[in-house]
C-alpha cells in the first residue's frame, strides 16, 4: 500500500503525530508507526488499520483521515491537473451535485478551525502555538524514508540525515563523544571497515536520533531499535578495557534509556558512567582535558535530569569550576541551570536565587530571538529551574510553549513536567481571571503533549486523564 508523503507545515505535521496507535497494533503489543492511510504492520498483514477516536468515542479507520488530508492538500494548494480539468469541463454551479469523493472547495483560511458540527471538541484550532519568546528556525530536512527497505539498514542519505541531526542538536548540549572522528562525520560514507567499539558508537548515535525526530510520530522508532540491536551485538568489545571509549559507551546507553526506558536502567547506567568518570579521573580536573570536562558535564546534566524531576539526590558531585550562564557554550549553561537547582533542593534557596538573577531572563529571550538561537533543550532548562524555584503561571505557559518546539528534544520525564505545569495552571485559573484565556491554552497545550507524549510512554496517558479529572472537578465547583 502506497504511503502518503506529508510534506506541510509543522501544525499539521504535528496534529498527526498525536494520533493514537491502531487496534491492531495495540492488541498484539507492537510499535505502531501511525502512518497514513495504514500503519506498515497492518498494510503488510493486508488488516485495515483502525483506531479509537476518544473525542468522537468510535473507532475511525485511518484510510478517513488520509482522505482528509488529501482533500486539504487540495483545498490549500489545488495542482495544475486540477486546475486543468475545472477549465476543460467549465465551472461547476453552486447548486450542483459534486461528484463522489471530490473535495469541497473553501475560501477558509488555513489558520481557521475546521472542526465543524455539534460533536465539535473545540471551536479554535488544537495546534500547538510555538513559543514567541525566542525563535529557532524549524527543521525543513525530509525524512528519507523511502530508503528504509524491510532490513532497517542505515544507507547514505539516511546516515547524513541523522548525523546532522544529531551533531546539531545532540552534541552542542550532551557533547561527550569527539565530533572529529571520520565515522561521525555526516558528509561520509558509511563502511564496513569500523572497529567493534566504532560500530556500537556509530549504531547508538543513529538510535537516539531516531528516537528525537518529532512531528512523524513513531516512523523512525522501528529503525532505532534495529540499530540498538546491532549495537548491541558489539557491547562486551566497547566496554573490554577501563578508558575513555568504555565511559562514552555506557553513557550512551544511559542517554538512550532516556528515550526508552524499557530497554535499559537509567539509574544503574549513569551511576556506573559516573563511577567510571570518577575512576577514570574525570572530576572535572583541568589536567585530564576538554573531552573529559565535556564527558563530567554531559553525566551530571543527565543524571541531574531525573532526579530533579523524581526528587532524588544525585550521585556525581557537582563541577568544582565557578557557574557561568554563556549561551556560546550551551551543555557549560545546561549544566550550570542544574548546579542552580542543585543548591535550591539542598536547601540554599537565597544563593540559587541570587544565581538565577544574574541569569537575567528577559536578556536571554532577547538575545535567542536574535540571530544566534538557543536550543530549546537550554531554554526548557531555564523555565523548568524558574518553575521549580518560583512555580507560576508564566513560568508554566513559557515551559509549555518550549516543549511544543518542533526541534526540542523530549526524554520520558517530560511529561512530568508537563502535568506539573498543566497543574499549576488549573491551580491557578480562578486568581488569574484576566488572563483566563490564556491560561486555558496553556491548559489545552499540555493536554496535546501529553497525548503526543502517550504514544511512546504510556503513562503520559494517566496523567492527562488526571489534569482532565481535575478541570471537571474544578468546573464542578
Amino acid at each position: 500500500m502506497e504511503q502518503i508523503n506529508l510534506t506541510r507545515g509543522p501544525r499539521l505535521d504535528e496534529l498527526l503525530s498525536t494520533l493514537p496507535a491502531c487496534r491492531r497494533c495495540r492488541a498484539n503489543r507492537r510499535r505502531c508507526d501511525t502512518l497514513l492511510p495504514s500503519c506498515r504492520n497492518c498494510a503488510k498483514s493486508g488488516a485495515e488499520c483502525v483506531f479509537f477516536d476518544h473525542v468522537l468515542d468510535e473507532d475511525l479507520p485511518r484510510s478517513y483521515i488520509s482522505s482528509l488530508v488529501e482533500a486539504l492538500d487540495q483545498t490549500s494548494s489545488p495542482n495544475q491537473s486540477q486546475a486543468a480539468g475545472q477549465q476543460a469541463n467549465g465551472p461547476e454551479s453552486d447548486g450542483g451535485p459534486s461528484a463522489p469523493g471530490s473535495a469541497r472547495q473553501t475560501s477558509l483560511p488555513r489558520e481557521d478551525s475546521r472542526y465543524i458540527g455539534q460533536r465539535s471538541a473545540l471551536s479554535q484550532s488544537l495546534a500547538i502555538r510555538g513559543p514567541e519568546s525566542f525563535s529557532i528556525p524549524p527543521d525543513e530536512s525530509t525524512y528519507p524514508l523511502e530508503e528504509l527497505g524491510e532490513d532497517l539498514i542505515v544507507k547514505p542519505r539516511m546516515h547524513h540525515f541523522l548525523l546532522q541531526k544529531y551533531l546539531s542538536v545532540i552534541h552542542p548540549i550532551y557533547p561527550f563523544l569527539d565530533s572529529s572522528l571520520p565515522f561521525l562525520s555526516p558528509h561520509t560514507t558509511p563502511t564496513q571497515d569500523l572497529s567493534p567499539a566504532e560500530t556500537f558508537i556509530l549504531q547508538m548515535v543513529y538510535s537516539i536520533t531516531c528516537q528525537c525526530i518529532q512531528g512523524r510520530g513513531n516512523q523512525l522508532l522501528p529503525l532505532s531499535d534495529a540499530c540498538y540491536t546491532r549495537a548491541l551485538q558489539h557491547i562486551d568489545s566497547a566496554t573490554a578495557n577501563l578508558t575513555i571509549i568504555t565511559l562514552q559507551a555506557i553513557t550512551l546507553l544511559a542517554m538512550h534509556s532516556l528515550f526508552d526506558p524499557q530497554k535499559g536502567n537509567f539509574g544503574q547506567l549513569i551511576t556506573l558512567a559516573a563511577r567510571l568518570a570518577i575512576d577514570i579521573g574525570g572530576q572535572d580536573m583541568p589536567a585530564r582535558g576538554e573531552n573529559m570536562r565535556n564527558i563530567h558535564s554531559s553525566i551530571y546534566c543527565m543524571e541531574n535530569q531525573v532526579t530533579v524531576a523524581l526528587d532524588r539526590p544525585p550521585f556525581l558531585p557537582e563541577p568544582k569550576r565557578a557557574i557561568e550562564f554563556d549561551v556560546s557554550q550551551p551543555s557549560e549553561f545546561l549544566c550550570s541551570l542544574y548546579r542552580v537547582q542543585s543548591k535550591f533542593r539542598k536547601g540554599a534557596v537565597s544563593e540559587a536565587r541570587k544565581l538565577l538573577q544574574v541569569l537575567n531572563i528577559e536578556e536571554l529571550e532577547r538575545q535567542a530571538n536574535s540571530d544566534h538561537p538557543i536550543s530549546p533543550n537550554i531554554m526548557s532548562a531555564v523555565y523548568e529551574t524558574q518553575l521549580l524555584m518560583d512555580p507560576n503561571t508564566t513560568s508554566a505557559i513559557r515551559l509549555l510553549n518550549t516543549y511544543a518546539h518542533p526541534n526540542h528534544v523530549e526524554i520520558f520525564l517530560t511529561p512530568q513536567w508537563v502535568y506539573r505545569a498543566g497543574l499549576i495552571l488549573l491551580e491557578h485559573q480562578d486568581t488569574e481571571k484576566e488572563r483566563r484565556s490564556t491560561v486555558m491554552e496553556g491548559y489545552g497545550t499540555s493536554l496535546i503533549l501529553l497525548d503526543r507524549a502517550a504514544l511512546r510512554w504510556k503513562g503520559a496517558a494517566a496523567m492527562s486523564e488526571s489534569l482532565r479529572s481535575y478541570m471537571k472537578r474544578s468546573e464542578g465547583r
